[in-house]
């Protein structure tokens, strides 16, 4: 055997970057390196179906797809339980079904295993990380669960537990009993179902307590529980909390500001917020977050008219345009089916200006389920605007209302400013040609204006995807040639679903011709290319 074969380092990288089938055979091949194999393969638990396998073969039995108990547990049978499972570092994964990972636990399988257990035991002393929805286990086994895990858990993860079914308060006692034993937690994450903030203050209260208790935090999410001022005051303190989700709390006075918070939330990057706009709009005049690069904001509710204004002038007044990088605005799904039809908010290019400002921005997503009045100034701005901008979408599929859209001559800006840009995501009118009564030679096309700053000259965007949702189109060989002269590189045109009618049937033929149109233009011009450098060979 090779003499580097004898270095446990080498060993333990070899072992660290096989899959699961590599390190079965690496754990039966040798006494050398069988330790670190075993170590590996258990160091991640997908689920309880392994764990269970290590006891007696008399004591369970899997039939169908289901693993059972099928007798009760004595002492001696948990010798290689303990043994495994001191080795697992995560609890709950998606990963290669190995062999004790791909059949299903019995609903009584891990209540049995608590009866059994001697008292006072902690079954996972070494787990650092628990993601529960993929643990398989049912919701009302969490508090049990934390129950036998040691005190080195750093990492949390909660997702879809749903509220409206949690009768006993579980999720309440399991957040309580992380405040008491697990003071090194340092990423937290609890998501709920459904998506939209709750209003239990037992939940509230036990969250914020946990959140408040953790002095080495570094994340913390959750979109549904609201966390009171004071607690938000007391977060804004850590110096080590980077990533940070939270539900606004609808009527907070924003008063009690310590006066020793002269720069809250030193080191946060990264701030996700859902409430209403009234409620975002009181806290951003409460706290500026200056260093913050991304920002995830969830508007909850049917906003008013007259505050869709302020609620971008607030993202302004907040944020540093020289920090802020990342910036998505949105609905969330649930309110789509409820605002979309019978909101009389209409979100116009004046509202959108101040977020102008944010020069260095890199991917920007607007998706309120508003009415939407945008025209070409705007559009042309933004592309001034934003030179380094890699991702723009402005509430562009077909669930959104449009009372006026952007022409084609908004598009050719952003070609000429933004060399970065990869995908964009635009409602505009491609009829342009259609409305002058006849089509227009492609050699009069700079004659006519639409290519502005971009006549006369040979583009050379980046941009690889256009989604144009439900666009109206009229001409599409003449949309085609347009959008394969502005953006060359162009490899995905992402069409919405028109209505069942004549007219929306016949515009997505016409996009469907565009598509077509476009693979032609790029195959030729591919050919050209190779043509040319075949002449310089």
């Amino acid at each position: 055997m090779y003499a580097a074969l004898h270095v446990r380092e080498i060993i333990r990288n070899i072992c660290d970057f096989s899959d699961d089938n590599t390190l079965t055979v690496l754990a039966r091949s040798s006494r050398l390196v069988h330790e670190a194999a075993i170590r590996a393969i258990w160091r991640t638990l997908p689920n309880l179906a392994p764990l269970v396998k290590c006891f007696p073969g008399d004591s369970w039995r899997i039939r169908g797809d289901q693993l059972n108990f099928i007798r009760p547990l004595v002492p001696n049978d948990w010798v290689s339980v303990f043994k495994y499972a001191s080795l697992v570092w995560r609890f709950g994964a998606v990963t290669v079904a190995r062999k004790g990972a791909a059949c299903s636990l019995g609903p009584e399988v891990w209540t049995t295993m608590c009866i059994f257990l001697p008292p006072r035991t902690v079954l996972f002393p070494n787990i650092r990380c628990i993601s529960w929805q993929l643990s398989s286990l049912a919701n009302e086994h969490l508090p049990s669960l934390l129950a036998v895990v040691g005190e080195h858990l750093v990492d949390i993860e909660v997702e879809g537990f749903p509220l409206e079914t949690d009768v006993n308060g579980v999720l309440q006692s399991a957040l309580h009993d992380l405040s008491r034993h697990y003071p090194a937690l340092r990423f937290v994450k609890v998501a709920c179902r459904p998506m939209v903030p709750l209003v239990d203050p037992g939940i509230a209260s036990s969250f914020a307590s946990l959140a408040c208790s953790l002095s080495s935090l570094v994340c913390l999410r959750t979109w549904e529980i609201p966390i009171p001022e004071s607690a938000i005051y007391t977060l804004a303190q850590l110096e080590t909390l980077r990533f940070f989700e939270l539900s606004l709390p609808a009527n907070a006075q924003w008063t009690s500001r310590p006066p020793t918070l002269t720069h809250p939330f030193p080191n946060l990057v990264e701030i996700g917020m859902a409430g209403s706009a009234a409620t975002y709009i009181a806290f951003s005049r409460a706290l500026k977050l200056s260093r913050v690069e991304r920002l995830n904001l969830v508007i909850v509710d049917d906003s008013p008219p007259s505050l869709l204004p302020e609620i971008f002038a607030s993202v302004r007044h907040q944020f540093s345009p020289m920090s802020l990088r990342d910036l998505a605005i949105f609905h969330p799904l649930e309110l789509f089916d409820i605002i979309g039809p019978n909101s009389v908010a209409v979100v116009r290019g004046d509202h959108l200006r101040p977020l102008l400002d944010f020069r260095r921005l890199k991917l920007f997503n607007l998706e309120l389920q508003f009415r939407y009045a945008l025209d070409d100034a705007l559009l042309c701005d933004m592309a001034r605007a934003w030179p380094e901008i890699e991702l723009l979408c402005l509430a562009y599929d077909e669930g959104f209302v449009h009372e006026t859209l952007p022409s084609v001559r908004a598009l050719p800006p952003f070609a000429v400013h933004c060399p970065r840009l990869r995908n964009l995501g635009v409602r505009f009118d491609a009829r342009y040609w259609k409305t002058l009564g006849r089509a227009v030679p492609s050699g009069r096309d700079a004659l006519e204006g639409i290519y502005g700053e971009l006549a006369g000259r040979s583009s050379t965007s980046a941009l690889e995807t256009l989604y144009v949702g439900t666009s109206p189109i009229g001409l599409p060989d003449d949309v085609a040639a347009f959008l394969a002269r502005t953006f060359p590189e162009l490899r995905d045109l992402s069409v919405g679903s028109f209505e069942e009618s004549d007219v929306g049937g016949a515009m997505q033929e016409d996009w469907e011709r565009v598509e077509s149109l476009l693979l032609r233009f790029k195959r030729v011009r591919e050919d050209e290319r190779r043509r040319m450098d075949q002449e310089c060979i």
